[in-house]
């Protein structure tokens, strides 16, 4: 007798009405010794979302992943594909965005359900830090292979437009460089 294998779905019927995304946070981008990048650390949990109500708009997206996930804080949204490599995330900033990510979820879903196989869009949540009112961030980069990663790390740090001593001598290890608004420069450890 043949064996039936129970499908959440068939590839002809709609989409289920609770999507299931896998949601990183927390953690951090590091370079390998291959130089590939991978994401350490951090928490890596499946929320459930409803597709017509909660996956509406990206105002309400954002709203039910930051309440489920970090305790309201806001946040930027980006998304891996599968198969690609974390240095091609896209960004989700409008209502549009969304909508093409879900498509693109229920694609990878139902080419997943036609093969057997288990694939996922993976979403990172990059909380937002607050900008400082009277000093800015500026990047440091001692290791020339590290600027992506750190780039991927620090994108909610903004700089406010102050002046770096391009004559600075930069430690050897991974720091932040404050500069204050009367040109002063001082180091501080990364955030």
């Amino acid at each position: 007798m043949e064996s039936q294998t129970s499908l959440p779905f068939s590839a002809a019927d709609s989409p289920p009405q609770k999507l299931r995304l896998m949601c990183s946070y927390g953690g951090i981008f590091i370079q390998r010794p291959q130089g590939t990048l991978c994401y350490a650390g951090g928490e890596t949990r499946l929320v459930g979302v409803e597709r017509h109500s909660t996956a509406a708009s990206l105002s309400a997206f954002t709203g039910h992943l930051s309440k489920t996930l970090l305790n309201n804080r806001p946040f930027q949204l980006k998304y891996q594909l599968p198969g690609d490599d974390v240095d091609t995330l896209v960004s989700v900033t409008t209502d549009e965005d969304l909508e093409n990510m879900l498509e693109e979820h229920e694609c990878f879903l139902s080419a997943a359900i036609a093969s057997l196989s288990s694939t996922r869009i993976r979403l990172f949540l990059f909380p937002v830090q607050p900008m400082q009112p009277v000093w800015g961030y500026v990047l440091v980069y001692p290791n020339a292979d590290s600027w992506f990663s750190d780039a991927l790390n620090c994108a909610g740090i903004v700089q406010t437009g102050q002046p770096v001593d391009p004559g600075l001598e930069v430690p050897a290890s991974d720091n932040i460089v404050r500069s204050d608004d009367d040109g002063s420069v001082a180091s501080e450890a990364q955030i």
